[in-house]
């Protein structure tokens, strides 16, 4: 699963954010291959819009990647991806496994405790996502895209850099500034970055 956020901003206008997922595969530097129909995400950060206005870029971006959806709470599905991305990314690039792999038992009670963390944090951030609720969007993703890698997987694999700052880290930095415990999210952030080093 491949997540890319962007925001169009101008001096005065409103803030939009576009979340993408698709599934990709890069077996070569210059070669991608997509393994898997998405969809786009869009919605405010901040500011209004039109509904003129709304249906314009909605229909630009349709006409490239469908298919658009326009959310009224785009900061839900924004920490929806982040709780999936962060249950799914570090334990798939730890164990160089499929993201199907993330549901067998011996990653439960990871996953459990994962689930846990991020739902206080969010909670903190104003977004109301149970554990539960999170465990069920990681497995509905982790069978959906069962045979593919997730993004940090492949970039362990090829030894490259990796999101992991801007997944679990941004739960960890969250948490400091709400001075909630993460053990589980600090522990996978520590050991990606471990991985990346050698």
């Amino acid at each position: 699963m491949v997540t890319l956020a962007v925001s169009f901003k101008k001096s005065t206008s409103p803030m939009v954010t576009l979340l993408i997922s698709h599934g990709a595969y890069r077996p070569h530097k210059n070669h991608v291959i997509h393994t898997g129909l998405g969809a786009a995400d869009i919605g405010l950060v901040n500011g209004e819009i039109s509904d003129i206005k709304k249906k314009q870029l909605i229909s630009v971006l349709d006409s490239s990647m469908p298919a658009v959806n326009w959310h009224e709470n785009i900061r839900m599905k924004q920490w929806s991806k982040l709780a999936i991305n962060s249950v799914i990314n570090p334990i798939t690039a730890i164990n160089g496994i499929k993201n199907g792999q993330v549901l067998a038992d011996v990653h439960t009670e990871i996953i459990k405790h994962l689930c846990g963390e991020i739902s206080q944090v969010a909670k903190q951030e104003g977004i109301d996502l149970s554990a539960d609720s999170i465990a069920t969007l990681v497995s509905n993703v982790a069978i959906s895209t069962a045979q593919n890698y997730s993004s940090m997987c492949c970039d362990i694999m090829a030894k490259q850099p990796t999101e992991i700052d801007y997944i679990n880290g941004y739960v960890v930095k969250c948490a400091l500034k709400h001075n909630i415990d993460v053990p589980t999210n600090t522990s996978l952030l520590r050991q990606v970055k471990e991985r990346v080093k050698h």
